[in-house]
């Protein structure tokens, strides 16, 4: 019995280091273009609290979610009010950047950043309403991932003029 114990635990260690070395490529990948792109949307959270390390983006996302380590599939409350309040903000800075965006960033690329993170906060939704049902691990994994990899791509999405 013990053994199986220990050899979940390893899976569950696993499982965030890997999806939290993804976060690192996605965090990169934002910022890759060198000017904003629809598949680098320059995510504001990055530049102003991230200093634009994508490593940073990860160990956030480990210190974050302690509980996945050990495979406890609750989604903490911290969490919940984290995924609302930064929706709410996302949302209210896509509204207010979209004449900026089409202006410096062109009608194409500020659609294309605008709906992807409509999408991922409606997709974020959705494994959270699971995730809160079921109290899985999966469930409590993938939410957090998405959460994270929105964090550090589309949930700020740069609008406006370039600096």
């Amino acid at each position: 019995y013990w053994i199986k114990m220990e050899s979940d635990r390893v899976k569950y260690v696993i499982a965030v280091v890997v999806l939290g070395v993804m976060l690192t490529l996605v965090s990169w990948q934002s910022m890759s273009a060198g000017i904003p792109r629809p598949w680098a949307p320059f995510p504001l959270i990055s530049y102003l609290f991230l200093f634009g390390a994508p490593i940073f983006v990860t160990i956030i996302f480990w210190v974050w979610n302690l509980q996945l380590f050990k495979g406890i599939g609750h989604i903490p409350i911290r969490s919940i009010a984290l995924y609302l309040s930064f929706a709410a903000l996302s949302i209210w800075h896509n509204l207010v950047g979209i004449p900026y965006g089409v202006k410096y960033q062109g009608r194409e690329y500020t659609m294309i950043v605008t709906i992807v993170n409509f999408m991922m906060i409606v997709s974020i939704a959705i494994l959270l309403i699971i995730g809160y049902r079921r109290k899985t691990f999966l469930s409590s994994l993938l939410f957090h991932w998405l959460l994270f990899a929105w964090f550090a791509s589309y949930s700020f999405p740069y609008l406006g003029e370039l600096i």
